[in-house]
């Protein structure tokens, strides 16, 4: 949290911040496709050492901590990343 609180400090208002990570489905038990297959991800995070990672609904209250929103997520051709677009949350 402290890490985006720095970038919503130094963001302009009308600035973006964009996150490469992975982003697990909500609703694991009915994942199918590539949803499925982040789930296998994430346990091999697990397994060599990395924290777990977030769902869209973890993200979420994540950056809303820092006084941020997600604007959109937007999947890419790898399975293990996402492209989270963020801005600034206006109070």
């Amino acid at each position: 949290v402290k890490i985006l609180q720095s970038c919503h400090d130094a963001l302009p208002s009308n600035g973006q911040l964009i996150i490469a990570e992975a982003v697990l489905p909500d609703d694991a038990e009915n994942a199918t496709g590539t949803n499925r297959l982040h789930l296998f991800i994430d346990v091999l995070f697990l397994l060599v050492g990395r924290d777990a990672a977030r769902t869209e609904s973890q993200w979420t209250m994540l950056v809303e901590k820092a006084g941020l929103k997600i604007d959109r997520i937007t999947a890419t051709a790898s399975p293990s990343c996402y492209m989270i677009v963020l801005s600034k949350d206006a109070y």
